[in-house]
């Protein structure tokens, strides 16, 4: 019932130019309707619990992935494997681990980059730094970052 009167708003928000409270409804609605098919083409509660239950248990990282031999051999390596979980090193250092998400498609070596940007970047940059693997002008920019000594954004020069 309710559904249907949100429904018969749509052309009302159209007519007036209501596009962003348009566009909102009509994102609510299609999510209500693909819910509703969800719970019909499962059935009953029971019916549901035995489909979670027979879902395979998310296990620990399928794959350790060192860094300190190059991100284009990490690529290739996830691209082989296709891992749905991923532990990510550098050296001896461990930078995180990227758990699996459930009903995601599998890893591959386009996603490493996104990661490490936008789920490891302090990790990272902290190993690389401490390996001696970022120019030093960079590593500087991440002291001050991390607000390490030196971290004013000068060069420290030994005297």
């Amino acid at each position: 019932m309710v559904a249907a009167v949100l429904t018969a708003c749509l052309p009302m928000l159209e007519h007036l130019k209501f596009r962003w409270r348009w566009r909102w409804l009509l994102d609510a609605l299609l999510g209500y309707w693909y819910w509703c098919g969800v719970a019909r083409a499962i059935g009953s509660r029971a019916d549901l619990a035995g489909l979670i239950a027979s879902a395979p248990a998310v296990q620990g990282p399928a794959l350790t992935i060192d860094l300190a031999s190059g991100l284009p051999d990490a690529v290739t390596r996830i691209d082989e494997t296709r891992p749905r979980s991923l532990r990510l090193v550098f050296g001896d250092e461990e930078i995180g681990t990227m758990a699996e998400v459930p009903g995601a498609e599998p890893l591959r070596g386009i996603h490493l980059k996104v990661i490490l940007a936008e789920r490891f970047r302090r990790e990272y940059l902290r190993v690389l730094t401490a390996s001696g693997a970022v120019p030093e002008t960079l590593a500087a920019a991440a002291r001050c970052a991390q607000g390490a000594p030196g971290s004013d954004g000068r060069d420290v020069v030994a005297a």
